[in-house]
């Protein structure tokens, strides 16, 4: 249990170097699946938006 705990602490703050960590982000972002996109309100729409390019950029 505590190495897990601190598996997620390592990830939250990004002890590694930048690009493992941004590389990191970018694979949440592709486990997000699409139709949860669809839920969240319009006050968060450039987000998404944002979210589905960086998507597509990894995944054409």
């Amino acid at each position: 249990m505590a190495d897990f705990v601190n598996k997620i602490k390592e990830t939250i703050l990004g002890t590694e170097n930048e690009t493992k960590f941004q590389g990191k982000v970018i694979n949440v972002i592709n486990q997000i699946p699409y139709n949860c996109v669809l839920d969240i309100s319009n006050t968060n729409q450039s987000i998404i938006e944002k979210l589905k390019q960086l998507k597509l950029q990894r995944n054409p």
